[in-house]
């Protein structure tokens, strides 16, 4: 997807791609990681500014997915549904329709902004010490 990405960016002379990502996503990642047993830079999940020279752009990471819907409905711009998101042959699909409502069932409203959190307090320690680990080695 993301060599696509970049090949119609260069086509248009776009020197960032926003992507759709929302706080659901993340969540989404964040569980993801911990069924995977990842470390902590999987479990910080997406980042809101990544790729080669900061090409991918994430601005709706902090809204929910019914807000980000909402807010391009209102502004006139398509919404693009991936086809993959809702086919239950995907890990991520059956963690979005079926994991998640469980959880949410289980323990609570909220849990999709508290693994939204963990993420960012993830991406947070991992930054400080990424730059500890260079500080010591230049010192």
């Amino acid at each position: 997807r993301y060599a696509a990405l970049d090949a119609a960016a260069e086509r248009h002379g776009a020197t960032a791609v926003l992507l759709g990502h929302t706080r659901d996503d993340q969540a989404e990642t964040v569980l993801l990681g911990l069924a995977r047993g990842s470390g902590i830079r999987s479990l910080s999940g997406m980042a809101a500014v990544s790729g080669a020279d900061g090409r991918y752009r994430r601005p709706f990471l902090q809204l929910d997915r019914q807000t980000a819907r909402r807010a391009c409905m209102v502004q006139s711009l398509p919404v693009w549904d991936d086809p993959h998101n809702a086919d239950p042959a995907f890990t991520r699909s059956r963690l979005r329709h079926e994991g998640l409502p469980a959880l949410e069932k289980a323990l609570g409203k909220g849990v999709v902004e508290a693994l939204a959190r963990t993420a960012q307090l993830s991406r947070d320690d991992a930054d400080a010490l990424d730059a500890w680990a260079s500080r010591a080695e230049d010192g």
